[in-house]
């Protein structure tokens, strides 16, 4: 039997409908037991890391080069075991407390500096395409003076914020505080001198065998609140965001797929 060019195959796969490729997909993974595959190697990656967990947790070698365990797996297994942690240790009804409380507010800023500037960068992002009431502090017409000036109870204020902390971020959420504003503080330390201003606090584990602090399960705390706060907001903000992304194409912003 001729085998088929990889040209063919494309030019097969043009004429067939996305239910008639969805359906040959599935058959494929099946057929070839794709997704078995892909599992057995989660679950091998996951029985090579287990030992390097471990030991990071009796302390052993912690001082050490590790051994043969090369220094990118000894970061991802403490990535993994952060972010279990945060699982285990995630009051969801309290996350959820939050998410409808941020809804409710009149207005939302987000304020980090240093190492967190890019993940408050990130959840706003995240938070605009359903919302048109969320502002990053210092990013364009947001400035502290500005928002403080203009804060009340009806707002909502979330620092992120990492030891050593960002003394800026501390007194956003002090000023914050001060005028009645609902103050969600994200950090890594009980002793987090911004804690002392928060209405709600989240502790993220945030061990790492390098120099800096790891943001891996604050990443996963941040896109836990972002898909809370999109699916408990209601139709409207699903709209939005369906319609940023409608505008996203139509006016060219993704690269075209062909």
């Amino acid at each position: 039997m001729a085998k088929m060019t990889t040209d063919k195959l494309l030019g097969a796969f043009e004429e067939m409908t996305v239910l008639e490729l969805s359906e040959f997909l599935k058959a494929f993974e099946e057929k070839f037991e794709v997704t078995a595959a892909a599992e057995r190697t989660r679950v091998e990656l996951r029985e090579y890391m287990l030992p390097i967990i471990d030991e990071r947790r009796t302390g052993d070698g912690e001082d050490s080069d590790a051994g043969d365990v090369p220094f990118a797996l000894r970061q991802a297994a403490s990535a993994i075991e952060n972010i279990e942690q945060l699982s285990h240790d995630l009051d969801i009804a309290r996350l959820r407390l939050v998410a409808d409380r941020l809804i409710a507010s009149r207005k939302v800023f987000l304020a980090g500096s240093l190492s967190s500037a890019g993940f408050v960068q990130y959840l706003g992002y995240l938070a605009s395409l359903a919302f048109e009431n969320w502002r990053v502090v210092d990013n364009g017409t947001a400035s502290l003076p500005m928002v403080v000036t203009d804060l009340s109870q009806d707002d909502a204020v979330v620092v992120i914020l990492k030891d050593p902390y960002a003394a800026r971020s501390v007194n956003a959420a002090r000023f914050a505080a001060e005028a009645g504003a609902f103050v969600v503080v994200i950090s890594n330390q009980v002793s987090c001198p911004a804690f002392q201003y928060a209405t709600q606090r989240f502790i993220v584990p945030s061990d790492s065998p390098q120099f800096f602090s790891s943001y891996a399960a604050t990443l996963v705390l941040i896109e836990c609140l972002a898909g809370m706060l999109i699916r408990r907001s209601g139709p409207d903000a699903q709209a939005r965001l369906a319609e940023v992304e409608s505008n996203g194409h139509r006016l060219g912003e993704y690269w075209p797929v062909t």
